[in-house]
């Protein structure tokens, strides 16, 4: 899926920390709930879309979009910082999310997924693309590039594309 959009000069890079508490699996839901927090990744989020980047506001309300927090898990913004438009931000082997705002003016997450050489999904898939509301609720699309050049356009295409590949199911 190409990006048709003129590249900015600069863009926003969000890097998160995805926590889990432990102790609430044995939580019964009653009184304070223990706490065992554990680190269990994160992810990098950019925003591009110079509109998004010259609003404070904009930038506030997906900091707020992507940041959770309840007795089993939470999601926060660990580093923040403006980087150049051509610079890495991520190791390949990282899936990296391009926060936009749609024509509806929904912000939605576009999640590329580079399969090449340290994926872990089937060899014969060279990029996996998702396309997902921030928020979580709403309409999700998935595109998989192959090797063959073939794109496919859902997971059922997948496994078309890849029974006519030759894989094994």
């Amino acid at each position: 899926m190409k990006n048709t959009l003129t590249p900015p000069a600069t863009k926003l890079v969000l890097n998160t920390q995805y926590m889990e508490n432990y102790s609430s699996h044995d939580w019964d839901g009653t009184g304070k709930c223990p706490q065992h927090w554990k680190p269990k990744g994160g992810s990098t989020y950019v925003v591009t879309d110079e509109s998004l980047l010259s609003s404070p506001e904009s930038l506030e309300e997906i900091r707020g979009m992507i940041e959770h927090s309840d007795e089993y898990s939470s999601v926060v913004v660990r580093g923040e910082c403006t980087v150049s438009a051509d610079a890495t931000v991520c190791e390949d082997w990282e899936t990296l999310n391009e926060i936009y705002r749609a024509e509806d003016g929904t912000y939605r997450v576009k999640s590329v997924t580079d399969n090449r050489d340290h994926g872990s999904m089937r060899h014969q898939i060279a990029f996996k693309t998702a396309d997902r509301p921030l928020s979580g609720d709403g309409d999700f699309s998935v595109e998989y590039e192959l090797t063959n050049g073939r794109v496919a356009h859902s997971d059922e295409q997948l496994r078309v594309e890849l029974t006519n590949m030759g894989v094994k199911f």
